[in-house]
């Protein structure tokens, strides 16, 4: 006989494929005829730029720019010059776990980049770029969280409190914003730029997430009379976004990426405008209480029974963290000027509760006698966390230097947004059968007496007795017991 189970139907979302892809790019440029030779290459920023993201049946594509912009001091000429450098690439990814109709999310970034000198006119770039994508599936998922009233068959009920996810959806956006110059910079042109996506607040209204995010640039602008200065502003953004979820929750994982960026100076010469697109890629997480079956027997019959397992977040929670880095440059002569700084992070390494965050700080300087010079140093910075959060970003932010003699000293604040997860798999019942043609034999007598330690329900189901009439027997409460305790087990009476 089939007991028949009480079902409640679940709609959210599941990962069915992750992986991820490290290339390598290389893109070469030439510098163009009205710029003077390179004599020294200084800083080398870049930029993943995603254009494209799919997922069909068996396939998933990621399809983008890398944006390079390579700085230099000229041969036997004052001021700095800088090289632009574009290189598509393309990430492809292949399962039969990739069906259609699937979402994807896609998380691209730059973890290495060099620059080398092919000749005074030449340079060229090689970098190793990272390549996530995530694929999720929307389902009904059938809990089974009761059964009729069977008095030869004993369930094991669990509730637990869980995050379930509820939608996987994307908005685009943009971040548009005016930034004045100084008298000084003036009719100046940008020399290099980067842009850093932080999601920084998010609110829901019924099915909809109210989003809030910044884009931290730091641009160097440069002007013909030699005149250069990094300067670093916050931008923000907004959006709407309608979900396919009922009860969104406000417990959001976002993988923001850039899609296109563009700096300029004004006509006026004035000001610096700003217009960065981008596409936000969210995961939203939905609190439930979940009841379901997860283990039955019979004392009378054979019992036969199925079970799934179902993975569930038991813990989601963002938090960010922030750490100060004192870092001292030093350089071949007596520092008349710090012109400006850049710091970029590489890669990092999570390792036993410590992130080791790779830092490089480049400074443009002036000597004394009036020479420029350009020079870098790397090293490692560490952040704290714990062994289940995982760090989602990491940024350089409120660069501050001073000169001191023959070395520069730069403060850098690293910015880190982190996220824990506890993802578990839950056991749960799907069907009971009790085959009443082969009853056990019920030889055992009426009551034992044990000295066991483990779960009642353990011991019930070893007895042929239930929890209830061990309870009744004993005068306990607690669901465990020692082996110091001595239980009566009654033998259950159909």
């Amino acid at each position: 006989m089939k007991a028949v189970l009480h079902e409640t139907h679940l709609d959210c979302y599941q990962k069915s494929f992750q992986n991820e892809k490290v290339f390598e790019l290389t893109g070469e440029s030439v510098v163009s005829d009205k710029m003077p030779d390179i004599g020294l290459l200084g800083d080398t920023n870049a930029h993943v730029l995603l254009r494209v993201k799919r997922a069909e049946s068996g396939l998933a594509v990621l399809e983008g720019d890398l944006c390079a912009t390579v700085c230099y001091l000229p041969d036997g000429a004052g001021g700095c010059c800088s090289i632009e450098i574009t290189v598509p690439w393309q990430a492809e990814f292949l399962s039969e776990d990739i069906k259609d109709g699937a979402t994807a999310v896609g998380d691209v970034r730059v973890i290495q980049l060099e620059t080398r000198m092919i000749n005074p006119r030449k340079v060229l770039i090689k970098a190793q770029i990272s390549a996530e994508i995530t694929v999720y599936e929307k389902e009904s998922v059938v809990v089974c969280d009761n059964i009729e009233d069977v008095s030869a068959i004993q369930t094991l009920q669990r509730t637990v409190d869980c995050s379930l996810i509820g939608t996987v959806c994307e908005k685009t956006f943009v971040a548009t914003d005016e930034y004045p110059l100084s008298a000084d910079l003036y009719d100046g042109k940008v020399l290099c730029k980067s842009a850093q996506l932080r999601l920084d607040d998010v609110k829901t209204l019924a099915n909809k997430l109210i989003v809030k995010g910044s884009v931290l640039s730091d641009v160097v602008i440069t002007t013909e009379q030699g005149n250069m200065e990094r300067i670093s502003f916050t931008s923000g953004f907004s959006f709407i976004a309608e979900t396919d979820c009922e009860t969104v929750s406000a417990d959001v994982k976002a993988v923001l990426m850039p899609t296109a960026m563009y700096y300029e100076v004004t006509s006026n010469g004035q000001m610096l405008s700003v217009e960065v697109h981008g596409v936000c890629q969210m995961t939203a997480y939905r609190k439930q209480v979940l009841t379901y079956l997860t283990d039955a027997y019979s004392n009378f019959y054979e019992c036969k029974t199925e079970t799934k397992h179902f993975p569930v977040f038991t813990d989601t929670k963002n938090s960010s963290q922030r750490e100060t880095v004192n870092i001292s440059v030093p350089v071949r002569s007596q520092i008349s000027e710090i012109l400006f700084v850049n710091a970029s992070v590489g890669a990092t390494t999570h390792k036993d509760k410590v992130i080791q965050v790779p830092l490089s700080v480049s400074v443009c300087l002036k000597y004394e006698n009036g020479t420029l010079d350009w020079t870098k140093k790397v090293t490692t910075a560490e952040l704290k966390s714990k062994e289940t959060e995982r760090l989602l970003s990491v940024r350089a932010a409120d660069l501050y230097s001073v000169s001191n003699g023959n070395e520069a000293v730069i403060r850098v604040t690293l910015e880190a947004d982190l996220r824990e997860e506890r993802e578990v798999r839950l056991e749960m019942l799907t069907s009971i059968e009790t085959d009443e043609e082969h009853p056990y034999c019920l030889v055992r007598p009426l009551i034992t007496a044990v000295r066991r330690k483990g779960s009642l329900w353990e011991i019930a189901r070893e007895f042929g007795s239930t929890v209830e009439l061990i309870r009744q027997y004993n005068q306990v409460e607690e669901d465990e017991v020692s082996d110091q305790m001595l239980l009566l087990i009654p033998k259950q009476i159909k």
